[in-house]
């Protein structure tokens, strides 16, 4: 292509035809700077799609990660709400002065029991090496901070705890002295029912204790809320972005 050009110049010379040798030249030049744009064009595309790419695949491994959250913090809030159940039932029969029922040896039995959700923070340690920058949606950003650096931290650290100091210095020295531990059937016989449910310190400890809970599921409940939100954000985004 480059000699054709060459060739029609050097006769266009050769001929004494300088304008249209000059007007040549610039058609020329201009088909050039056009070649060259257009492949800047052809490159700037792909590798915008190169990066829409990324983002999309980093979006996906986000919300996997999201997801997982979902359902480990859905598994550690229904248990949670077992535990209230039974801690209500030992507080009612204190308050209404009802007779011993062996059904209540499992529920004394989840005294000690609480479960932690246990997260996997590989998505967000994505989001952190390469999303900050890579994902374009703000809002998306704002909340992945909010929820792990906010709600998570403060559910797996600060609430976790305050159950563990409770659990550890209060709870635990006084179950091992008023109870009979089964580990064939996970369950907690009282020494004496009768004097057990006209102790003030055990109601006060119990109170307590459902206080705690309750608040843990609360929290638990806000969470999987923010969980199920930004899941939402994500797949709409990753749509917007693959419609692109």
């Amino acid at each position: 292509m480059i000699k054709f050009f060459r060739k029609i110049r050097q006769r266009l010379l050769s001929e004494h035809k300088f304008s249209k040798y000059f007007l040549y030249a610039i058609g020329e030049i201009v088909l050039v700077v056009i070649g060259i744009l257009i492949a800047l064009q052809i490159n700037n595309w792909n590798e915008g799609r190169k990066y829409k790419n990324l983002e999309i695949a980093t979006l996906t491994e986000i919300q996997k990660g999201i997801n997982q959250a979902l359902t480990e913090n859905k598994r550690a809030e229904d248990a949670n709400l077992g535990t209230i159940v039974s801690y209500e039932k030992i507080l009612e029969h204190y308050e209404k002065e009802l007779p011993y029922d062996k059904s209540l040896n499992k529920d004394f039995w989840r005294l000690l029991s609480w479960q932690e959700p246990d997260f996997n923070y590989t998505g967000f340690e994505l989001f952190k090496s390469r999303g900050a920058d890579l994902i374009s949606n703000d809002s998306i950003k704002i909340k992945l901070l909010f929820i792990y650096e906010e709600k998570i931290q403060y559910l797996v650290n600060d609430h976790n705890k305050t159950e563990w100091n409770f659990n550890n210095t209060i709870l635990t020295p006084f179950f091992t002295d008023n109870f009979e531990i089964s580990l064939k059937d996970n369950s907690a016989i009282p020494n004496d029912y009768n004097l057990l449910m006209k102790n003030q310190e055990f109601k006060n400890k119990l109170t307590y204790l459902l206080l705690i809970r309750r608040y843990g599921t609360d929290l638990s409940k806000e969470l999987g809320f923010l969980l199920e939100n930004i899941s939402l954000d994500i797949s709409n985004e990753i749509d917007r972005l693959e419609s692109k």
